[in-house]
This record gives C-alpha cells, structure tokens and sequence, in this order.
C-alpha cells in the first residue's frame, strides 16, 4: 500500500512537472493601424470686431465683417487654418472717417473631441498682418494721436500681431458650423507698448473635403490595376488548324 502511494503521489508530480513546462501557444493580437488622411476646409463667416482699440474714441466701437477661412489636418489633434477679414467701412466719429480695415491670418488649432463626436473645442495662436487706412480729424483725440499723426490727412498704418484664442465646431457629415473669440496682440502706434490691438468673435459655416473624397471627385473610382476598356484589345476567336490528306 506504502508503494502504491508512493507511486501515486510521484506520479502526481510528474504529470504537474509536464503541464508546468508545457508552452501555451498564444495567438497574438492583429494591430491594425489606421491610416490617417488629410482634411481640406473652406468657409465663409461673419465677424464682430473693434478693428483697432488705439483707433476708438466712443463707447460704439463694434464694426462688422466678412471672412474667408481655409483648413488643413492630417486626421489628428492639429489643424493649421488660414483667414481673411474685411471689415464694412466703419466711422469712429467724429476722430475718424472713411475708415477701411482688413486682416490676413495664419493659426494652429489643438482640437479636442467630445464623445458624442460632433464637438469640437480648441485653442489656437497664430499670426496675422493688419491693414488700416482713415481720415483723421483730430477731434475727440483722446488718444493724442495728434502727436503721431497730422489732422486733416489720410493715415494708413500696417502692422503685424499675434493672435491668441478658443473655438468651437458642432461638426456634421461633411460640414461644420463654428466659433472664435480671438485677440490680437501688437505695439501700441507711438508709444511702442505691447498691448492687446484688436478683439474679434466669428461665427461661420465650412465645407470638409477628405482625401478620399477629393480623390473620388478628381480621379474617378479607377483601380490602378484595371486598364480602361478602349485600351483592352478585344480576343478573336480563332478556328483551330485542320489538315487534309490527298487520297488515291
């Protein structure tokens, strides 16, 4: 009986000994990468601006204008976007008539997306080079812009800024409605202080072409591997060869 345990309990230790060392074959999980595709955008938008804030010289400084805006990404958390503004003629009576403003900009935008897939929100920094040119009568100066500029005469000034901000998108299929509160930073004309210049809200509507889509517009659904049907030579059926023997 000694024996029987003995071996009993030797072959237990062997068999778990076996199992131990045995390798478990393990199926190895399939990455799939996901190809990332670039993004074009292009939209048209309203603005609200004070155009210039050393300009101003009432309490109604708003002036209102139309923009352009063109989109680019690769499908990840940057977006790099390029505006133009022009803004509708404003007066800031009585210290400046026949006032014409526009604005040219660059940005990069960090998006991050909601769950539901539809928003967007991002901050964003940029650069932009600003135009402004006015008739400038001296009145209300309360700026003394007079030390910089004669009364009476035409001023244009041009200068660069840079733009901080924040904006929203509510994203459909291939569309976007969206919103930007941005400011635009730059020296103070005649007293060289950096100062905020400029403050704009936008509101717009983009268009989304992808590359797919942009390759299915322009190049057609052709596979590389198909030749078209004018270049394929129709096959000819061909009688097979038969041979005749002279017979006496």
């Amino acid at each position: 009986m000694r024996l029987r345990g003995f071996g009993f309990v030797l072959l237990m230790m062997l068999t778990s000994t076996y199992f131990s060392q045995k390798k478990v074959k393990t199926t190895p999980h399939k990455i799939v990468l996901i190809k990332k595709e670039w993004n074009l955008g292009i939209g048209v938008g309203l603005n609200s601006s004070v155009v210039y804030l050393p300009r101003n010289s009432s309490g109604n400084n708003g002036a209102a204008g139309k923009s352009i805006i063109c989109t680019y990404d690769k499908g990840n958390f940057l977006r790099f976007t390029f505006e133009y503004n022009k803004y509708m003629s404003p007066d800031f009576a009585p210290t400046w008539y026949n006032v014409s403003a526009s604005s040219f900009e660059s940005n990069v935008q960090y998006i991050t997306r909601f769950m539901d897939g539809h928003g967007y929100l991002y901050p964003l920094a940029g650069v932009s080079y600003n135009l402004f040119k006015g008739y400038f009568t001296g009145k209300n100066d309360y700026l003394n812009l007079r030390a910089v500029h004669q009364e009476s005469t035409t001023v244009t000034s041009n200068w660069f800024g840079i733009n901080v901000g924040v904006g929203y998108d509510y994203n459909l299929k291939h569309s976007a409605f969206y919103f930007m509160y941005k400011m635009r930073v730059g020296y103070t004309e005649g007293y060289n202080q950096c100062n905020i210049q400029d403050i704009c809200i936008s509101v717009g509507y983009r268009l989304h072409l992808s590359e797919a889509s942009f390759k299915k517009v322009f190049l057609g659904p052709r596979s590389r591997y198909a030749l078209p049907k004018s270049k394929l030579k129709p096959k000819v059926k061909t009688k097979p060869a038969t041979s005749s023997t002279a017979t006496n």
